[in-house]
């Protein structure tokens, strides 16, 4: 969960969000990569990705 955290978000994960996807995985109630969609999709990493992409993605 740490470096799902910190690849995505920048940071460690708080206690309480961590115990969240880890019981959800756990539980299996989620499988892994559902956890990683929900947290790519957050609006946290929506906001973190947002001056990346806001001016458009070139390809060259």
């Amino acid at each position: 969960m740490q470096l799902l955290y910190a690849n995505a978000l920048n940071r460690f994960p708080e206690q309480q969000g961590s115990a969240l996807w880890t019981d959800a995985l756990e539980r299996r109630d989620l499988t892994r990569e559902q956890v990683i969609v929900g947290i790519s999709e957050s609006l946290e990493h929506q906001i973190l990705a947002l001056p990346a992409i806001e001016g458009g993605i070139t390809f060259t």
